[in-house]
């Protein structure tokens, strides 16, 4: 990873956006606190996972779902910025995908701290994902809990998790009226006292334009409860940064940020716990850590769909601002 010795460090304020850090709004706290920032790649090797893999820990991967175990085994030297707008110095040492002879295929580039993913359904060899899922993403998980946003001994009485990134959506094709194609940051957030885990979405863009907020259980493969938000003011789950975009449905590109203040997870949480009286997660935000982070874009295509999407990323963040 870059530098885990960074995580808890304080920056003041005036870093500026050209270092992946956007200035701070007025009336907001002026020190920030680094979780994670994406590491500086020169090349693609030993930095891909699969499902059929998993992650490693403590390191940053491009991580492909749903695409078939195979889906990032070959060097690709054909041009998978057509499809990305990701430009990199060396296509050998810098592209992976599953089929060098097929131009098109899904593929994943890295480029410093930008990734570049191709997520192209036909030429996935899994033919029934969980959920009709199909994605790529920037991912990153670690083995413990000493990362917490909110904590007051660490960071005073109103701390906020501050989530951020670049990205822009390159080209797509959609052939099916239900396949529906998206783009995320989100953070995995474990309670430390009752051993349950919490998928923390942020909607950064939907080919379906912007979607209501919503708690439910995951459909893809784990047992986490998801909560779903997105950039938009007076959103319940999230705060937007004030220089970050708001979510919409272009996929444009630009540098979107939000916060979760104490008050976004309580609501959240306690809106888990009423839908789900089983769920019983905690409502005090000190007993949350981070344990995943990852940034991506995903599609669902269920049968007699078809579709690919490209897109990239650069400089994702987790920060506690305070």
């Amino acid at each position: 990873m870059n530098r885990i010795a960074r995580r808890g460090m304080t920056l003041m304020m005036t870093l500026a956006v050209g270092m992946g850090i956007a200035p701070v709004g007025e009336g907001q706290a002026s020190t920030l606190a680094i979780h994670y920032e994406s590491p500086n790649l020169s090349g693609i090797a030993g930095r891909t996972a699969t499902d059929g893999t998993g992650i490693p820990v403590d390191q940053t991967v491009c991580y492909a779902y749903g695409l078939g175990h195979d889906a990032l085994d070959e060097t690709i030297d054909w041009q998978v910025e057509d499809f990305t707008g990701l430009a990199v110095a060396n296509r050998l040492q810098t592209q992976r995908g599953i089929d060098n002879g097929w131009y098109g295929s899904s593929s994943c580039q890295v480029s410093g701290t930008a990734m570049g993913f191709q997520v192209h359904k036909d030429s996935s060899s899994d033919s029934a994902p969980i959920g009709d899922i199909y994605g790529m993403q920037l991912a990153h998980r670690w083995d413990d809990f000493h990362i917490r946003p909110w904590s007051t001994s660490q960071y005073g009485a109103d701390p906020q998790l501050r989530l951020q990134t670049n990205y822009h959506i390159e080209a797509s094709d959609r052939l099916g009226t239900d396949i529906v194609q998206y783009g995320q940051l989100f953070v995995s957030l474990a309670d430390t006292v009752h051993h349950k885990s919490i998928w923390y979405v942020i909607f950064l863009w939907d080919s379906r334009g912007v979607q209501p907020e919503v708690v439910m259980q995951d459909f893809g493969g784990t047992s986490n409860y998801n909560v779903v938000t997105h950039i938009a003011d007076g959103a319940r789950y999230a705060t937007p940064h004030p220089h970050s975009r708001h979510t919409d449905g272009s996929g444009a590109g630009d540098w979107y940020g939000a916060y979760v203040s104490k008050q976004n997870l309580i609501d959240a949480v306690q809106d888990i716990n009423t839908a789900f009286p089983g769920a019983g997660f905690s409502t005090n935000p000190d007993d949350y850590a981070i344990n995943f982070i990852g940034s991506g874009t995903e599609m669902y295509a269920p049968d007699g769909t078809t579709g690919w999407i490209g897109s990239q990323i650069s400089d994702v963040m987790a920060l506690t601002e305070y």
